[in-house]
């Protein structure tokens, strides 16, 4: 079994941007697209990438337009992103896979299966993104979610400020070990069940249980 460990790359599309993403695990598994939240990255997963090898899963994380390498989309909507993520398949040679979203990266996985439905074999979503639209849903939501979804709403240059704040303060400490947000910090188990097999795989703020 041949190892990956997570060699940045990058692509570039029909329309002429830069998409990065990074593959870690066995390099002939079972290929996952594993989509980053908000804030985050194609770096961020389990530090441990014996994991996903153990598990015989080719994780395949990616930038989203503007994160990191990956060039900013211009007009860019939530459809627009399983275009980009059947590209990469495509230069990768994949004909199938499937999509695994954290957090904000919840809507980009539940994207992908609505619209190319025939190319997604499972679907993950792990402490994601709700549809904070509904009343009901926001009454339930942490405080801070809430107010970030205020202010996309009523103050949008005030949550840019926001934003720019945690990007400092990761350009300060990109490799601080220690602290809240620290990866021993934030992450905690998440069990897979891999075909009929069940094992321990961890991911970032959930105990829930996915298929894949």
């Amino acid at each position: 079994m041949k190892t990956m460990r997570g060699t940045s790359q990058s692509l570039t599309l029909s329309d002429g941007r830069n998409l990065a993403y990074a593959e870690f695990g066995d390099a002939h598994g079972r290929p996952v697209f594993f989509l980053h939240g908000q804030p985050g990255n194609r770096l961020f997963r389990h530090p441990d990438d014996g994991i996903a090898s153990s598990l015989g899963i080719r994780l395949i994380t990616v930038d989203r337009p503007g994160y990191g390498p990956s060039d900013f989309q211009p007009r860019r909507r939530l459809l627009d992103w399983p275009h980009d993520v059947g590209a990469l398949a495509d230069a990768l040679g994949l004909d199938r896979f499937a999509v695994l979203g954290f957090s904000a990266g919840g809507p980009y996985a539940a994207v992908c299966a609505c619209r190319i439905p025939h190319r997604i074999t499972r679907v993950g979503l792990v402490d994601s993104a709700p549809p904070m639209h509904l009343p009901e849903i926001r009454r339930g939501s942490p405080r801070l979610l809430r107010l970030n979804h205020a202010l996309a709403r009523h103050s949008p240059l005030l949550l840019k400020l926001t934003f720019r704040l945690f990007w400092w303060f990761s350009r300060r400490g990109p490799h601080r070990r220690t602290g809240p947000f620290s990866p021993a910090r934030m992450c905690t188990p998440l069990r897979l069940t891999c075909g009929k097999r069940t094992s321990a795989w961890t991911a970032m703020g959930t105990h829930r249980t996915s298929r894949f």
